[in-house]
């Protein structure tokens, strides 16, 4: 390796790992904004339920009904944010990389896919 290839490589590897960081925190607030969404579009109802629930017995299992509908696909959405958030984050690294790295057949080749063993 010569002196002029390894400064090359050298900025292509700081290259990566400033788009990596900035695509990083993107990626964060991103993640925060959208768990705010979720938070603040199921909060009402899940609010008015319970007090439906405190101060009208006769509504109480139907507001009860509604309350745990409303936890569950609260809970649901909240579960896949992390993994589809990761997923993008992901992909968006991939791209970086694939573009300052291409392969040695000139393309982005095959993305890297971890796979998960599990255990009996």
């Amino acid at each position: 390796m010569d002196g002029q290839n390894a400064t090359s490589d050298y900025g292509d590897l700081l290259n990566v790992m400033a788009q990596a960081s900035l695509t990083w925190m993107n990626s964060g607030f991103r993640y925060w904004r959208r768990w705010l969404e979720i938070y603040a579009s199921y909060y009402p109802a899940i609010m008015h339920s319970v007090q439906v629930m405190s101060s009208d017995p006769g509504k109480w299992e139907e507001a009860r009904g509604v309350l745990i509908d409303n936890l569950r696909a609260y809970l649901r959405e909240m579960a896949e944010l992390p993994w589809q958030e990761s997923r993008r984050l992901q992909a968006e690294f991939e791209r970086i990389v694939g573009e300052i790295w291409p392969s040695a057949e000139g393309g982005q080749g095959e993305p890297h896919r971890r796979r998960a063993r599990w255990k009996p």
